[in-house]
């Protein structure tokens, strides 16, 4: 019997998130959608994560397991993933974090259904230090979106303050990634900003549904809760100009469209000077934070 195309590829980079697995991959295991891939990358995990990882894999064969020789992070195990996609659509979940049961099933079939290249959703936010109570986070859309090209929706996501950068809770047709190059860039924070910025602004139609599907936690230690202001500022750099660059080099939309871009890559300009103005100048080790300050290019951000 011929196997079919698969619809949807799950990609889950894991670091030391022993306690968080069996929920996560329950969530994506148990969707009522069957035809789907997981692909874990194990990032060289300390703690019992990969062996958990290969116990859920002797169970599900959908389950595929990488493994990075040394510690590379989330973007290089991303990229991992991508590379080894071989769903329709593709969509990322974090490892501490876990999903709605029908979240691929009705995602998938409104993204065929509507002929799209990229749809996002609604998350909730559970705080670690909260227990099991879901706080609302300002992911929650505030209007209702029409299907339209990813640059428009883009533009009235903006308008309506309801464009972020995170990478997961959005369901990303492969081909488009693929066919444009889309990746992440390895060894920073902050990479999913110039991916989902990319993702959206190159995808033909793109449309959202205000069902909340996606559980985002929130947890000590976890990457955006970093205190390590100066990678975190290496990383909004890299993102702000990288943005930059794309936009110059495909923004072309007219007046009032270019000022939502410009006005969002402000937003990111912004959060790297705060974080700048907070680091101790004479302590700075990272060469590209201590680059862009020795020529003056922060000043240019700071001043564009």
């Amino acid at each position: 019997m011929e196997n079919k195309p698969i619809k949807v590829s799950v990609i889950i980079p894991v670091y030391n998130a022993e306690n968080y697995l069996d929920r996560c991959l329950k969530s994506v295991l148990q969707q009522t959608e069957k035809n789907i891939e997981i692909i874990c990358i194990d990032d060289c995990s300390t703690d019992d994560s990969l062996s958990k990882l290969e116990r859920f894999g002797r169970k599900d064969k959908r389950l595929h397991i990488y493994k990075n020789e040394i510690n590379q992070g989330q973007a290089y195990s991303r990229n991992i993933g991508l590379d080894n996609a071989q769903g329709e659509f593709i969509l990322f979940v974090d490892a501490d974090d876990y999903i709605e049961d029908k979240m691929i099933e009705e995602m998938y079939a409104a993204a065929i259904n509507r002929k799209l290249d990229l749809l996002l959703c609604d998350t909730e936010i559970i705080r670690e230090d909260e227990g099991t109570q879901a706080v609302p986070l300002r992911r929650f859309r505030k209007v209702i979106y029409q299907d339209e090209t990813g640059v428009l929706l883009f533009h009235h996501m903006v308008q309506h303050q309801d464009m972020f950068g995170s990478i997961w809770a959005i369901l990303y047709r492969t081909s488009v990634l693929k066919e444009n190059c889309i990746r992440f860039k390895n060894g920073i924070l902050h990479e999913d900003i110039p991916f989902v910025f990319k993702s959206i602004i190159l995808s033909s139609k793109a449309g959202c549904l205000n069902n909340t599907y996606y559980y985002y936690v929130e947890r000590n230690g976890s990457t955006m809760r970093s205190d390590n202001i100066e990678q975190r500022l290496e990383g909004l750099l890299v993102a702000y100009f990288e943005m930059l660059i794309f936009w110059n080099e495909h923004g072309y939309y007219g007046d009032e469209i270019n000022q939502s871009i410009h006005k969002y890559i402000e937003n990111y300009r912004k959060f790297a000077h705060n974080l700048y103005s907070q680091i101790d100048r004479k302590k700075i080790s990272n060469p590209m934070v201590k680059y862009i300050i020795q020529t003056g290019l922060i000043d240019m951000v700071r001043n564009c």
